[in-house]
């Protein structure tokens, strides 16, 4: 469920804010943060706490042709993402 979720939140976000430079700040609770960290590289479901996310944590996501790292499907066009850092505070 909470995959599915992360899923269509993922493609809405990127259809809606894929241009470079624009930064988008995405405040959620940890378990779904996980899940949707998880989908935007595009990985397959692994439980809820695979990215583990302290209170106040702040984790950065680059998407851009050149991160290739994962690739979010269902987003228009070939749209790379990468972690940039994870749970910093």
């Amino acid at each position: 469920l909470f995959h599915a979720r992360a899923i269509r939140a993922a493609a809405w976000l990127t259809a809606r804010h894929h241009d470079a430079g624009e930064h988008v700040a995405v405040v959620t609770h940890g378990r779904f943060g996980s899940a949707l960290i998880g989908a935007l590289l595009g990985l397959e479901p692994a439980g809820y706490n695979r990215f583990s996310l302290d209170n106040g944590g702040i984790t950065q996501l680059d998407w851009a042709p050149q991160a290739a790292v994962g690739y979010l499907p269902g987003a228009p066009g070939a749209v790379a993402v990468r972690l940039r850092f994870h749970n910093a505070t």
